[in-house]
């Protein structure tokens, strides 16, 4: 019997992604303080009757809230430890005989990632995350490209989206590469910037890439680096040409898939 096929270990682990992200979305809806802490709330009346009773737990209450990882990790354990050991049996039982006796190394050897609300979900159950090479994240800004004159600006690095190796992990971002995007900030001047972009993929070899951004063209328009094929990690620098007083533009990572129930 062989393992699952992509598409269900997909659309399983893409459903437990996007309700674990819905429920992280909960618990942080419940975290502003609004009217008051539940402790101020039961002493202000100054009533030993209501502060007897009441005052340990809601002290205890709204010391926890805050703690959202810890919050969060135990709801997330508790709606989907059954779910995801089932999915690790099923993995290691099939999967024993030709080598593959866990997630990540089913991963690995099929080709697809997680998402990162997915590894949320799976650190909550087991304790460990999966490897950052398994697992897409979110949507941030590698860096950016800001010009003064044609041929003239500077290039300032924000942040790697990984590092080829390594669990994944959110601060600092851990995650499985990319292709990377090139996104307007400003309507391009008077002249087309020309840019070759320096990039690093998870092994850590650098090439480069470029993208030509015709003059007029405006804000929050995106360009891809390469094709689809193409897997980054980070940017090193920006070397460009052209492009006018004011221009600026910034690198993203393209988001892997969007997850859904």
């Amino acid at each position: 019997m062989p393992i699952m096929s992509n598409n269900v270990f997909s659309g399983l682990t893409d459903r437990i992604a996007f309700q674990a992200q819905q429920l992280e979305n909960a618990v942080a809806a419940c975290l502003p303080v609004g009217g008051g802490l539940y402790f101020t709330r039961v002493t202000t009346p100054n009533d030993y009757q209501i502060e007897n009773p009441l005052d340990t737990p809601a002290y205890t209450l709204d010391n926890a809230l805050p703690n959202f990882s810890g919050v969060d990790k135990t709801i997330l354990n508790s709606t989907f430890n059954a779910i995801i050991a089932g999915i690790d049996s099923h993995i290691s039982t099939v999967g024993s005989p030709s080598g593959i006796t866990g997630e990540d190394q089913f991963l690995t050897t099929s080709g697809i990632n997680v998402s990162k609300f997915y590894d949320d979900a799976y650190f909550a159950v087991k304790n460990v995350h999966l490897n950052a090479i398994n697992v897409f994240g979110p949507q941030q800004q590698i860096a950016r490209l800001q010009t003064t004159a044609s041929g003239v600006g500077s290039y300032s690095h924000i942040q790697a989206l990984g590092t080829g190796s390594g669990k994944a992990a959110s601060n600092p971002p851990n995650y499985a590469g990319a292709q990377f995007e090139v996104i307007t900030e400003t309507i391009i001047g008077a002249s087309d910037l020309q840019l070759d972009v320096r990039v690093k993929n998870e092994s850590g070899t650098a090439t480069s890439r470029g993208v030509t951004i015709p003059s007029g063209t405006a804000s929050g328009v995106g360009f891809n680096l390469g094709t689809s094929v193409d897997s980054f990690i980070d940017v090193t620098n920006i070397a460009f040409a052209g492009g006018a007083n004011g221009d600026s533009i910034v690198v993203v990572n393209k988001l892997e898939r969007n997850i859904a129930l």
